[in-house]
């Protein structure tokens, strides 16, 4: 069910308890978000991002970052998935300003990558 919106809406609508998990990295630094912009899983990025509006953590997690210091948006961009990419301009336009560990910003990766 990897990537199933529904499965995700379920599990979030159990409890709140699970609302601190979307913030929360896995051991290569990656949150629930980096993982669904790399994988182009759009239902479960916007399901996601209106459900951290109303827990009121959406810049947060809009600005989280992996060890590389690597966004979504980041991400998003290097995977090519513009679907994604539009979706977080809209909730995170403040993510475009930040560059990688390496000094890459949106626009280096975006054209390295495409």
């Amino acid at each position: 069910m990897i990537g199933h919106v529904d499965f995700v809406r379920e599990y979030m609508r159990l409890s709140f308890i699970y609302a601190h998990q979307l913030s929360q990295l896995n051991q290569d630094g990656y949150s629930s978000l980096h993982l669904a912009c790399t994988n182009g899983h759009l239902q479960i990025i916007k399901f996601l991002l209106e459900l951290d509006r109303q827990i009121s953590v959406v810049e947060e997690l809009c600005m989280k970052t992996d060890l590389d210091e690597r966004t979504m948006l980041h991400f998003a961009i290097v995977s090519g998935k513009i679907d994604v990419i539009d979706v977080l301009f809209v909730h995170c336009p403040q993510a475009a300003n930040l560059v990688t560990l390496l000094q890459e910003t949106v626009l280096h990766l975006a054209i390295k990558h495409h």
